[in-house]
């Protein structure tokens, strides 16, 4: 029997492979009957799951899905999370089914401001900028913290998809 890690890794695999197959070619970038190949594809469609997420247990898994797929991500995008190891606390807390504290843990060093939106009965919607850029990034889910790494990952593709440099984390900066 696979360990508790490896069945949340593998539920949020089939996940999102079964939500390949149902994306609005018109929503996204990513063809209905293929697996996406670029590493913003694989973001895009974890964003599809991500704002579907019902339950702790998908939170869960879709967070270990993203913190696995960090680890092969662009420099742009780990010179933005100051991403040296960003998988033991993280893991750490997610083993403790710490939703909220893994998602302020990824992006505790990362440069951005947010502001976070929510109708009395509604999802929750977060927008979030990063500095000297010209562009906001939304995401709607229905708990703060998936709207908040949704609108993260919005961020990662765009800085993924440019040859612009991340800008500098706070442990970057020289006091």
């Amino acid at each position: 029997m696979p360990s508790a890690r490896v069945r949340l890794t593998i539920f949020a695999g089939a996940i999102i492979h079964r939500k390949w197959k149902q994306l609005d070619p018109g929503a996204c970038t990513i063809a209905t009957q293929q697996k996406p190949d670029s590493w913003q594809e694989r973001l895009e469609a974890w964003l599809t799951v991500c704002a579907e997420a019902s339950s702790r247990t998908e939170e869960l898994a879709c967070l270990r899905f993203l913190v696995a797929h960090l680890a092969n991500a662009p420099r742009t995008v780990r010179g933005f999370l100051d991403a040296t190891e960003i998988t033991s606390r993280t893991e750490q807390l997610l083993d403790h089914g710490a939703v909220e504290s893994a998602v302020a843990e990824l992006l505790h060093d990362a440069p951005h401001g947010f502001m976070m939106s929510r109708a009395v009965a509604g999802p929750t919607i977060c927008t979030l900028v990063i500095p000297g850029g010209d562009q906001e990034f939304s995401f709607e889910s229905r708990s703060e913290s998936m709207a908040r790494i949704g609108a993260a990952a919005k961020a990662m593709i765009m800085l993924a998809s440019s040859n612009i440099e991340a800008p500098i984390s706070r442990n970057q900066c020289l006091h």
